[in-house]
């Protein structure tokens, strides 16, 4: 090992006056050590070995500091859980399509965001699964200024519902006796009740629409006034446009809350703990579902 005389102004005559010696590998600054002759921790970098003449001798080589075991098996564990967690959610999305490609079907009035899209899909040459995702996109740009957090399910749902809702549509056609509209409406009610429950019990993250409104609430606006200024505008601007309203829309409002609150007590998985989980509101089990079921559906 190559040695060059301590640029630290310490050796015979310097600073440390005793005579001795102080060597250090070439080509590195070292400074003054304090006293006791330990070596400052500089992170990243090995320092080396110092010789301060009769001072005690310290390797000390420093480097960064390795991530905590600890914490990289909390994020595995949060990783299996995602993935364990994924197939639920996506069956409940699909049971969602479902349920509204059925309301659709049944001619008797829409939920007031598919009284939207059935509006816009009307006035132009898109689909109703195709206006559900491009709705769904626009919608999440407003969770940018609200900085609320995303989940998988943030982005898989309006893709996979508004796919589902098109394949469905082509599969089932208008129902014409007023004995399978009623069916068609109220299974596709439950439908969309077990799906959600599903969906929302695997706590991989809100729908486009569902976070908008807890992230406006997050702001200081109640869930149930976000909810009612929201649905209210799309309700309107979609019968501007044409969109069914109608027995359905009114069966719908009246009948998804509980409908998601039921099912969302047998699904509920319970919150998805570690980095980058969806944030949702704290309190006992009972409160939480309370307002899960009424985040937006």
């Amino acid at each position: 090992m190559l040695f060059a005389p301590n640029r630290c102004g310490a050796g015979p005559g310097g600073a440390g006056g005793s005579g001795n010696i102080d060597v250090e590998p070439a080509g590195i600054d070292c400074g003054r050590p304090p006293r006791g002759g330990k070596v400052e921790r500089n992170a990243g970098r090995f320092d080396g070995l110092r010789l301060h003449g009769n001072d005690d001798v310290d390797v000390s080589p420093r480097v960064r500091k390795p991530p905590d075991p600890g914490q990289t098996y909390r994020r595995s564990d949060l990783a299996r859980a995602v993935l364990l967690r994924m197939p639920m959610m996506l069956f409940g999305l699909t049971v969602v399509g479902c349920g509204i490609a059925l309301n659709i079907r049944s001619n008797m009035g829409l939920s007031p965001w598919d009284v939207f899209h059935q509006g816009v899909a009307l006035r132009t040459s898109l689909s109703f699964g195709a206006v559900t995702i491009i709705v769904g996109a626009v919608v999440f740009l407003g969770w940018i200024p609200l900085r609320t957090r995303v989940g998988p399910g943030t982005l898989f749902n309006p893709v996979v519902v508004g796919l589902v809702i098109d394949r469905v549509m082509l599969l089932v056609d208008d129902a014409s006796a007023v004995p399978l509209r009623y069916a068609y409406l109220l299974g596709g009610v439950l439908l969309v009740g077990i799906g959600s429950g599903l969906y929302i019990g695997a706590r991989l993250g809100p729908g486009p629409r569902d976070g908008l409104m807890t992230g406006l609430a997050e702001k200081g606006l109640s869930i149930r006034s976000a909810r009612f200024a929201i649905e209210g505008v799309m309700l309107v601007a979609g019968w501007l446009l044409g969109g069914a309203v109608g027995l359905g829309t009114l069966l719908f409002t009246v009948l998804i809350g509980p409908l998601v609150q039921f099912f969302l007590r047998l699904f509920d998985r319970g919150p998805i703990e570690g980095a980058g989980a969806v944030r949702w509101h704290r309190g006992s089990a009972a409160r939480q579902v309370d307002r899960l079921s009424r985040r937006g559906l």
